[in-house]
């Protein structure tokens, strides 16, 4: 279930603290558990990432999509 969580913590203290090699910020706004990350998906400049527990695609920025595909290549 997709659950959306309010924290007063920046997304950098977070994935300090949860453990970067699990999670990737793939915008301002969007950290994900690459465990949960089912597909990624071009259309043309626009790059999306499904995840096992959401239809919805979650957008990646124009300027982490080169680190999410070197993260997903790992």
């Amino acid at each position: 279930k997709l659950q959306n969580i309010l924290v007063r913590k920046s997304l950098k203290q977070l994935i300090n603290q949860l453990g970067h090699k699990n999670f990737l910020q793939i915008h301002r706004s969007h950290l994900v558990n690459r465990n949960h990350i089912i597909e990624y998906k071009r259309k043309g400049r626009n790059h999306r990432l499904r995840l096992e527990f959401s239809n919805d695609g979650l957008p990646i920025s124009r300027r982490r999509q080169g680190d999410v595909k070197k993260a997903l290549a790992e």
